[in-house]
């Protein structure tokens, strides 16, 4: 089973969220366990679990002579797999009867580890998760398996119009930046995968997941030195490694090129218009998300006034910020439409969006601030939401204790502030980068036309 625990990024999010009947009150501690291993932690009596998020950083994915595919086979391969020496469903067994809930899963820069287990079980659960991170097995034959199903996954997911559409718009923002070969569902990301090796496998394990470099947050009703002896448990073993830097990337952003998709078996077309926004270590994170709220999530937002009317019940654009790397965050304003309303649906986006960036909110954000700020106050009480919440404020360069105090800095944000945000930041439409999939690449003037999307080249 994996554990439901990441990035949260459901400040405005509308739909159900995680309660608590609890009130907690929690104040996150920079600690040092009696192993030596630095660690931030959230002790509450009330907490019945242990939660707990690892991030290891990595750079394997910046380097262009490395296979892009490594990262998510390895950890794969070790995530299912067992120990050295010990039979390969035992420790999973034990773990699934001690109500453990983990994941190992790496990002373009990372690998995250995550655990969620009852405090009574946490010292046992440390010692068998142990056994796995510090001596994976790498059975070959499960990692034949793996490599299987997920190379038949990477296929799957390059079926579609959606899947043609990241792929097309991922190539054109991307370009030659070796991280591209992460993201990537393209026909050569099977071959890659297909063609790991155990020696690559184990290289990048070993040089990842180590002492030297992972930032840990946890919470628990535990005192502090059992706390921190029950982590040195988990990660005794684990070889001290070097520290890992990730490498400065630049993006060469395609900035007011119209690129079409044909595909002939396209019932619908869908229309992406992406631009660059700063990174979230820059701050005004926020202000950027209620911004893209008001703009084009929900039946009061700008893009549904303007286009309910004429596209009905078929209506389906939303806007939103895409965080491909720490450093790359886009601005991204996507859906799906009737291809005979495709010119439509294609001017009035980009006409709402820049009166909208140019003349700023024209109704009050209190409901959205009020049910934002409740929602994350709610979140925060919640410690399977506030460790990553709080491993998400220090990796951006900010005070841990940030994410605890998140309600009280979104009630500050006023509409001076997102107008502000919206005029400096918010790239003007026409530097947008316009994307198109359809069956009638003619109805799109001035565009560059690809049959595929790795053809993406003759567009820049």
């Amino acid at each position: 089973m994996s554990v439901r625990i990441r990035i949260y990024k459901f400040v405005l999010s509308f739909t159900a969220i995680i309660s608590s009947s609890l009130s907690f009150s929690a104040d996150v501690a920079s600690l040092i366990s009696p192993g030596g291993q630095p660690f931030l932690y959230i002790q509450d009596d009330q907490y019945e679990n242990v939660v707990m998020q690892v991030y290891w950083p990595s750079n394997w994915s910046f380097e262009d002579s490395l296979n892009p595919m490594i990262p998510l086979v390895s950890t794969q391969v070790v995530f299912t797999g067992s120990a050295e020496g010990v039979e390969d469903d035992e420790i999973g067994r034990i773990l699934e009867e001690l109500q453990a809930q983990r994941s190992l899963a790496p990002t373009a820069e990372s690998v995250t580890g995550a655990l969620v287990t009852p405090a009574d079980n946490f010292e046992e659960v440390a010692r068998l998760v142990n056994l796995v991170l510090s001596n994976p097995a790498f059975d070959p034959d499960l990692t034949n398996r793996i490599k299987q199903a997920l190379a038949n996954r990477v296929g799957q997911l390059r079926q579609g119009v959606d899947a043609n559409t990241g792929e097309l718009a991922r190539n054109l923002i991307m370009q030659d930046n070796p991280v591209r070969g992460f993201f990537s569902s393209a026909v050569e990301s099977e071959s890659f995968i297909e063609s790991a090796t155990l020696d690559e496998l184990k290289q990048f394990y070993f040089q990842t997941v180590t002492r030297s470099s992972p930032t840990i947050v946890m919470a628990s009703p535990f005192e502090a030195d059992r706390a921190g002896r029950a982590l040195d448990v988990l990660l005794d073993g684990l070889p001290e490694g070097e520290p890992v830097e990730t490498p400065e990337s630049s993006i060469d952003f395609p900035a007011g090129i119209t690129v079409v998709l044909h595909d002939p078996d396209a019932e619908r077309s869908t229309l992406t218009l992406a631009g660059i926004l700063p990174s979230v270590s820059q701050g005004g994170e926020y202000e950027d998300l209620i911004a893209l709220a008001v703009l084009g999530q929900g039946a009061t937002s700008e893009l549904y006034e303007a286009l309910r009317p004429e596209l009905e019940a078929s209506y389906e654009f939303s806007a939103t910020a895409l965080a491909l790397t720490s450093r790359l965050r886009i601005l991204q304003i996507s859906g799906a439409v009737d291809t005979d309303k495709l010119a439509f649906a294609n001017e009035t986006i980009r006409q709402t969006y820049e009166e909208f960036r140019e003349n700023g909110l024209n109704s009050s954000i209190d409901g959205i601030k009020r049910r934002s700020s409740s929602n994350m106050r709610i979140n925060t009480e919640n410690p399977r939401i506030l460790v990553p919440l709080v491993m998400e404020s220090v990796l951006n360069g900010f005070p841990a204790a940030r994410a605890i105090e998140l309600p009280g800095e979104i009630e500050a944000i006023t509409p001076d502030d997102i107008n502000e945000r919206m005029r400096d930041v918010f790239p003007p439409v026409a530097d947008l980068l316009t994307v198109i999939v359809t069956s009638e690449p003619d109805m799109v003037s001035g565009a560059c036309v690809v049959e595929t999307p790795e053809e993406y080249r003759k567009c820049l």
